[in-house]
């Protein structure tokens, strides 16, 4: 079983991705309401801390996404 601290970062590094992606459309103020709204929201206090696997395919996805998106941008053919 992961300690508790691991199963905190998972849910936390979800957080870190949604301020980065939200900083880099947005600015610094949307951004930080934007991972306050995430951070609060039901589903992530009530999952965020079980070592389950919804917490770290969450986090994969968002890194997939944060991904092509940088990809996409490199390349020039994305906003």
């Amino acid at each position: 079983m992961r300690s508790s601290s691991a199963r905190h970062a998972s849910g936390l590094a979800c957080g870190a991705v949604v301020y980065a992606w939200a900083r880099g459309l947005f600015g610094e103020r949307a951004a930080a309401v934007t991972t306050a709204l995430f951070l609060l929201s039901p589903p992530i206090l009530a999952h965020g801390h079980l070592a389950t696997v919804d917490v770290a395919c969450m986090l994969t996805i968002f890194l997939a996404c944060a991904a092509l998106r940088w990809a996409l941008r490199r390349e020039g053919l994305g906003p």
